[in-house]
């Protein structure tokens, strides 16, 4: 495969002058690509980030957390289904480009549209394949070439029976139409608000009385965060971002203090986990997060969540449990 072969002879000039523009085909993958990443927000849920178009090969969408769903793939299957009978998306009928075969000019089916496909992963390398559309005759991706395949507009597309493509069906047009608009309006919201939840206690269950400590703990930094695309809202919730204990100042100079915290969420388990220690003598421990009237436990950083967390803190004296501290947002208050 050249990059750039010799001039075009009288009929190949003929044959170029029905090829999809380069400018085309980059907004026509654009907006397939901004309604499949609609159509992963809409099936993806509350607590997953938004998803957007992600990758020039494989499929556009992206779901965080590792969280799958069938939606997209469904919504991919069916764009290829689309090109591969058509020779177009939604996306491409809406800027009148289609993929068909290099000599009929038909459209190339289901397989050999999935082939090209997976084709692309060789054009994403460096984006190589992409740079030599941009020099080929025939604007040819490496993905083009291994399927036989030209972009060309849609007017130029022979119907896969051998006859000609008749004017587009302005129905279609308006399906495709309203399709994408429904993606783009599901891909980028209108409207996000965020609210940072005030400091708040956790409650606490003293377990060695003799220990002589009264010690309360606070969470802060846990966030709300609502977004709405079209009529849809979806509500995240963010853990902790940090823990506060608090006791009085000297009660526990000289001694071995030890704070172990932990953030579950029903749906992934364990999901932070942070153990901080002090006890050096007065007046001051530099550098630790445990000091002289309390200690700042700093989480490995906040996520996304859509059942709640709950987060526990055990505060140790000595090697003695004096407090077991719990913050349930699961329902919406805090729990023992």
């Amino acid at each position: 495969m050249t990059l750039v072969g010799p001039a075009p002879s009288a009929p190949a000039r003929a044959r170029l002058a029905g090829l999809a523009s380069r400018r085309r085909r980059l907004w026509a993958w654009a907006l397939d690509a901004l309604l499949l990443a609609g159509v992963t927000w809409w099936v993806a849920g509350d607590g997953v980030e938004a998803p957007l178009p992600t990758s020039v090969a494989l499929p556009p969408f992206v779901l965080p957390e590792g969280r799958t769903a069938p939606g997209p793939w469904v919504a991919l299957g069916l764009l290829l289904v689309l090109q591969g009978l058509t020779g177009q998306t939604p996306g491409k009928q809406l800027l009148d480009v289609a993929v068909v075969d290099a000599t009929t000019r038909r459209p190339v089916g289901v397989v050999r549209v999935l082939l090209r496909q997976l084709a692309h992963l060789l054009d994403g390398i460096l984006l190589l394949g992409y740079l030599r559309a941009a020099l080929h005759r025939e604007r040819r991706t490496f993905a083009d070439s291994l399927a036989r395949t030209l972009v060309v507009r849609g007017g130029a597309v022979v119907r896969r029976d051998g006859s000609p493509r008749t004017p587009e069906d302005e129905r279609v047009t308006a399906a495709a139409l309203v399709v994408v608009l429904l993606g783009i309006g599901l891909a980028l919201p209108w409207a996000t608000t965020s609210r940072t939840a005030a400091p708040t206690p956790l409650v606490c269950r003293t377990t060695d009385a003799a220990a002589g400590v009264v010690a309360t703990a606070t969470a802060d930094a846990a966030t709300t965060t609502s977004q709405w695309r079209l009529w849809v809202r979806r509500t995240t919730a963010s853990t902790p971002t940090t823990v506060r204990w608090s006791w009085p100042e000297g009660a526990l100079d000289g001694r071995a203090v030890g704070i172990h915290t932990t953030v579950h969420v029903p749906s992934d388990g364990l999901v932070d986990e942070t153990s901080v220690s002090g006890g050096h003598e007065p007046p001051a421990w530099p550098g630790s997060p445990v000091q002289r009237d309390g200690a700042v436990v700093e989480l490995h950083g906040t996520r996304p969540v859509a059942d709640g967390w709950v987060l526990a803190s055990t505060l140790k004296v000595d090697d003695r449990v004096v407090a077991d501290c719990r913050l349930d947002a699961r329902a919406g208050r805090r729990g023992a």
